[in-house]
């Protein structure tokens, strides 16, 4: 991958926006509080790791609302996108970023999914020697990665 300067403020701004109309489609509403901060990273795997994020949040939204917030921790950047989903058992939790784990195990392709999309996502963070995991109280989920800031 082609590591360079990335302001990931602007780019989880560009993601959200190509989700602008399934937002509203679903009546999600989203709230997105932002600081500013440049990591040094892959510009297609940082798209894919916000992308599958989102896309999760989407498919599994039973609140109505999704909250991402961007900030600085450290010598990181942290990104937080928490939304109101299907329950996940605190068992799971540790799971969920395995491959083609379901917290649903009826769950397959044809409704959505190859069970990937947070493999990946893992993959790609510790790439950039970042850390990803979830926070969840079984309802209220907070999806959180960090990516070393740019000196």
């Amino acid at each position: 991958p082609q590591f360079k300067t990335i302001n990931l403020n602007e780019m989880i701004q560009s993601c959200l926006q190509s989700f602008e109309l399934e937002l509203k489609n679903k009546n999600i509403y989203s709230e997105v509080n932002l600081v500013p901060g440049n990591v040094k990273g892959d510009e297609i795997g940082l798209r894919q790791v916000i992308t599958n994020l989102l896309k999760n949040a989407i498919q599994y939204d039973r609140g109505g609302w999704i909250r991402i917030t961007g900030e600085k921790v450290k010598n990181k950047y942290r990104v937080t996108l928490t939304n109101q989903g299907q329950p996940i058992p605190s068992e799971k939790v540790n799971r969920i970023f395995d491959r083609f784990y379901r917290v649903d195990p009826s769950r397959h392709r044809d409704t959505g999914g190859s069970g990937l999309g947070l493999a990946i996502a893992k993959e790609i963070v510790r790439q950039h020697g970042g850390e990803i995991g979830l926070h969840s109280n079984g309802h209220d989920h907070s999806f959180w990665f960090t990516i070393p800031m740019r000196h």
